[in-house]
């Protein structure tokens, strides 16, 4: 596929410039500052195929510059900046203009040995709570607070355990992933990606189940904004981006080609592709715009 960059924007006459901003990442393949390979590249691209008002290139910087480029191009009346991947905040809405959601995201998933939660799982989810009130264990790590500390938190039991580890430089994916081989633990998190999962099973020797959580179905959200520059071609971009994403929703085919995009582009673990397919089904209907 043809990266449009500097070259192709001096080839083309009389259309504004959109500008990619996306930080780097272990999915991004970046020359100096422009973006030349990877998965996100490749949805960006497929995106800015429904936007041919627009000359497009794709940058990559650091996430305060990608800021202050959207922040400081309100004057600015042939360019704007779009930063890929934005979450919605009051503050970041002072920036500049935010799209529609591109993409649904899942919350955090648990594993565990092999086949060894089957048969909890009830719609597709495991019940933490349940698991805990079974004298099921795991793990957690110093004072880490995020989705999944929390919920251990609140559905601690009694009967159940929490082996707290204070953080070190080993990674808190492979500890997880080697008291689960020893059985010191029955369940825990180490991520959902379809790389990280696959490099712990290589480097162990030891196969994972991948469950997603009861306790966080109403955590499942649309996502992956654009936020564009505050100026009057930002706003024009975040129309014709929230036109783009309500035509991808309302035609089948083009509905199911981002949904495999989007899926490959995350990158999940392929046991979490029929939760995704229903999470996106559910924000991305045929005929409505996500929202």
């Amino acid at each position: 596929m043809l990266l449009c960059g500097l070259l192709c924007w001096h080839t083309v006459q009389g259309q504004p410039l959109m500008v990619w901003l996306r930080p780097k990442s272990v999915n991004l393949e970046v020359n100096g500052v422009q973006i030349v390979a990877g998965p996100e590249l490749e949805f960006m691209q497929e995106l800015s195929k429904l936007l041919p008002g627009y000359q497009h290139q794709y940058e990559s910087y650091p996430l305060k510059r990608s800021w202050y480029l959207v922040k400081n191009s309100q004057d600015d009346t042939s360019t704007a900046y779009c930063f890929f991947g934005a979450s919605y905040t009051v503050e970041r809405q002072n920036w500049g203009y935010f799209t529609l959601p591109t993409t649904v995201l899942l919350p955090y998933p648990l594993v565990s040995r092999v086949g060894q939660l089957d048969s909890f799982v009830q719609n597709g989810t495991v019940s933490v709570k349940d698991l805990f009130a079974r004298g099921m264990s795991t793990v957690t790590f110093g004072d880490t607070r995020n989705m999944w500390s929390d919920l251990l938190n609140d559905y601690h039991y009694e009967n159940g355990s929490i082996i707290r580890i204070a953080p070190g430089e080993r990674s808190a994916a492979l500890i997880t992933a080697e008291l689960l081989k020893k059985g010191r633990i029955d369940f825990g998190y180490v991520g959902s990606g379809y790389q990280t999962i696959s490099e712990l099973e290589k480097q162990l020797q030891f196969k994972l189940s991948i469950y997603q959580i009861r306790e966080f179905e109403d955590k499942v959200r649309a996502g992956n904004r654009l936020l564009c520059s505050k100026s009057p071609l930002g706003l024009a971009i975040k129309r014709d981006i929230d036109g783009a994403l309500t035509d991808i929703a309302r035609e089948p085919a083009l509905n199911a080609a981002f949904r495999e995009l989007n899926f490959r582009m995350i990158g999940y673990h392929p046991l979490l592709k029929a939760n995704f397919e229903q999470a996106w089904q559910h924000y991305f209907k045929s005929g409505e715009s996500p929202n």
